[in-house]
């Protein structure tokens, strides 16, 4: 979902105020419902509970649909049950552009995973 605080920073970037792209990508183990007020992650844990992840790639699929993507190595967040995933604008505080929840799965040795986040926007009547 895309939360507030994203909506309130693209409304001041179209009046001509400063903004910060998303740049990071925070994994954690919560499992509260996410809703638009949400400024944080429930329970950030990689690749530690004070710093994300930069994301290492990123693209434009369609007109409308953003891809933004980080890998979680063999050796790292191991034995943590991952059920959430938000991208922000900072390694650490910053703005959230969006948050996500999902079942969890465990994250083990010897496992790579990618975290790709696909937000598309669209037109509401």
């Amino acid at each position: 979902m895309i939360l507030n605080g994203f909506l309130k920073a693209l409304r001041n970037a179209v009046f001509g105020d400063a903004f910060s792209e998303p740049t990071h990508i925070a994994v954690g183990t919560g499992t509260t419902a996410v809703v638009a007020t949400d400024t944080a992650l429930e329970t950030e844990i990689f690749p530690d509970s004070v710093n994300r992840s930069a994301i290492s790639s990123r693209t434009k699929p369609s007109d409308t649909t953003l891809r933004q993507q980080v890998l979680i190595g063999v050796g790292e967040a191991n034995g943590y049950d991952i059920s959430e995933v938000g991208v922000s604008d900072a390694a650490t505080g910053g703005t959230f552009q969006s948050r996500t929840v999902f079942p969890a799965f465990l994250k083990t040795a010897g496992t790579q995973v990618k975290i790709q986040v696909k937000t598309t926007y669209y037109n509401v009547a």
